[in-house]
């Protein structure tokens, strides 16, 4: 019997693993491009304005076409001046950056302006990046669940 809960909690513990994924982010830079109707993450629409094309690190093959990262600024790559950032945004990827890309990902004009001053007019930022999570908190969750996804900061992927 005690092997029969063994295996369980091991082939449900499997199953958990293949659909979430630990979330932390990565450094990186940013430039801001202005999208266009052909792209190489074909089928990809109605993502609105909050888009970005991935750079080499971030394309995988174009795996990660359609997916969202949430994108926080963290200053301008000259410590020259105080940084102008304002928080995150989340992106869509519905391109991939023309090789050699300048940057990590290349941020719609709008996301980019969101979370910095566009009157620094700045051309290139240094951010974290990471895969934007759904969220697991819900009040139905048991105590377990709620304490195991907050210690290992799991990452159901949008």
């Amino acid at each position: 019997m005690e092997i029969n809960i063994l295996l369980i909690v091991a082939v449900v513990s499997a199953v958990f693993s293949l659909f979430v994924s630990k979330a932390s982010a990565v450094s990186g830079d940013a430039t801001f491009y202005t999208p266009h109707q052909r792209s190489d993450c074909s089928g990809i629409t109605g993502a609105g304005e909050m888009v970005a094309a991935a750079g080499d690190a971030v394309w995988a093959n174009g795996s990660n076409c359609g997916k969202k990262f949430k994108v926080t600024c963290l200053g301008p790559p000259s410590f020259g001046r105080a940084p102008p950032c304002r928080g995150s945004v989340e992106v869509t990827i519905v391109d991939r950056c023309p090789s050699p890309c300048q940057s990590t990902l290349q941020l719609s004009k709008p996301a980019f302006d969101k979370i910095t001053n566009p009157q620094i007019h700045l051309e290139k930022i240094i951010i974290n990046y990471q895969a934007a999570c759904k969220n697991l908190s819900h009040p139905e969750q048991s105590i377990i669940t709620s304490i195991i996804s907050s210690y290992y900061k799991l990452c159901f992927p949008i």
